[in-house]
């Protein structure tokens, strides 16, 4: 697997990235990648930053990263926010999830070298979504929050380590 900016992409495989299948119950939580990529074309500064995932030269997944303002209000200044993450239904279960949240922190730091987290909101009740995150090293603040699809658990990871 390779992450590539999405400005990086060829005509082909943006059209691709366009027509990623995920899972429908997934749509509600990191919507389409149609969605994704028109509100990264919406904010095109250096606020938002969006990523694919490449195999064989296409497209299996897609995230965003934002800063705020564009990022939620409960984002931190000195952080950026993870959105939008999806993997193909074709490609799900073969650990491509854990290497992007594995690639994530050093691939933030170099978009914004003075970042100090990276947060997300992930569905309370996404066990294997929070085992993910949690098995990663990111810290769940403990709260319960309702979302824009329901109740909500908000991590963050810490990028102590990479800023130098």
């Amino acid at each position: 697997m390779i992450i590539e900016a999405v400005t990086t992409l060829s005509d082909t495989q943006y059209q691709s990235l366009l027509s990623l299948e995920v899972l429908p119950e997934q749509v509600a939580f990191s919507g389409t990648s149609e969605a994704a990529l028109a509100a990264l074309h919406k904010h095109s500064s250096n606020l938002v930053r969006g990523f694919a995932l490449l195999e064989a030269g296409l497209p299996i997944g897609l995230f965003l990263l934002k800063r705020p303002p564009l990022s939620p209000q409960w984002v931190s200044a000195d952080a950026c926010s993870l959105h939008a993450l999806q993997i193909a239904v074709q490609a799900q279960g073969r650990g491509l999830g854990k290497a992007c949240i594995g690639a994530l922190p050093e691939l933030a730091y170099r978009q914004w070298p003075g970042i100090r987290s990276i947060q997300l909101a992930v569905d309370a009740h996404n066990e294997k979504a929070l085992g993910l995150y949690l098995g990663g090293g990111w810290v769940d603040d403990g709260e319960t929050y309702n979302g824009r699809v329901g109740l909500e658990r908000r991590l963050t990871l810490t990028l102590d380590k990479l800023n130098r």
